[in-house]
């Protein structure tokens, strides 16, 4: 597991970034939500504070289980079990 960096949020509030690099994180991150879509994971909480910038490549964090409204790849809705 690689190390994490400073969250986005933390970033974007103590750094100066210029817009062309904000853009690229930006589309790095749609880019990694899409991508974690098309292979059935889905992301219920996502925000500056979870996503790590590690070497200027931003990381999608925090993955929580959210399965009243995402259906997965196969079509089948999951079912909670209370524990």
């Amino acid at each position: 597991m690689e190390k994490g960096g400073k969250n986005l949020r933390k970033i974007l509030k103590e750094e100066k970034i210029e817009i062309e690099e904000r853009k690229k994180i930006a589309e790095g991150i749609w880019n990694g939500k899409n991508y974690l879509e098309e292979i059935g994971i889905g992301h219920f909480d996502l925000k500056m504070e979870n996503v790590l910038m590690v070497d200027g490549i931003p990381k999608i964090i925090d993955y929580r289980n959210n399965w009243k409204n995402w259906i997965p790849r196969n079509g089948l809705r999951a079912e909670r079990k209370q524990i």
